[in-house]
């Protein structure tokens, strides 16, 4: 990883990541390098977003790598780059019908924010869609059909939407608050119905799920 690409003034190595990470490419850029005596060559650069950072196996190393500091360094940078700006959207109430099929996309740890954490969305865009926007899926992602995805609840619908299919978004989205320190990989399990949203105890990290409801593009 590269910071400040786009600028060469700015830029340094940011981190490196490991084989078997996922990165999403975001943007791509390239300068030219001219060379004397040579033809020019070009220095391409991607804008990438981290999704998963692979662990090396440290463990077997019976010590901490090299490559594991590197990581960590990653891993920092990414937190400190924050949720994207993105656009503010005007929520309409609309009322979803038992056949809604609904797809879980990332994670928010505001209720008002517009834009998933960083490295939570699975879809080919860091601010949270909204009704009639098309987007791509990242990863392969399961569905659900009803209403809503927690009140009154939904089921798995058997079906994928697999990594490279645009979805379009039908209607407003659903964001369920969940405790991270306890439960973590809430959002990873299938949504259980529910009337009254789990409180989150002081001290403990709050974060939502953001489900988006979603037709066939």
């Amino acid at each position: 990883m590269r910071a400040g690409a786009g600028d060469l003034a700015l830029g340094g190595i940011a981190g490196f990541l490991p084989d078997g990470s996922r990165i999403t490419i975001l943007k791509l850029g390239s300068q030219v390098e001219r060379r004397l005596g040579g033809p020019d060559a070009y220095l391409v650069f991607a804008e990438a977003q981290v999704v998963a950072v692979q662990p090396l196996l440290a463990s077997a190393l019976g010590s901490e790598s090299m490559y594991m500091q590197r990581t960590r360094r990653v891993r920092s940078v990414v937190a400190m780059a924050g949720a994207a700006a993105c656009p503010t959207y005007t929520q309409h109430n609309s009322l979803h019908g038992k056949t809604q099929l609904w797809v879980f996309a990332g994670e928010s740890d505001n209720a008002d924010r517009n834009g998933f954490l960083p490295g939570t969305s699975r879809l080919n865009t860091t601010c949270i869609p909204r009704d009639g926007q098309l987007v791509r899926a990242t990863q392969d992602l399961r569905v659900f059909v009803g209403q809503d995805p927690h009140y009154p609840g939904v089921r798995p619908q058997g079906g994928v939407v697999v990594a490279g299919t645009e979805i379009r978004i039908v209607g407003d989205i659903a964001g369920y608050p969940f405790d991270a320190t306890a439960n973590p990989s809430f959002c990873n399990q299938i949504p259980v119905p529910q009337k009254n949203l789990v409180p989150v105890p002081a001290g403990h990290r709050k974060r939502y799920c953001v489900y988006v409801p979603f037709s066939p593009a």
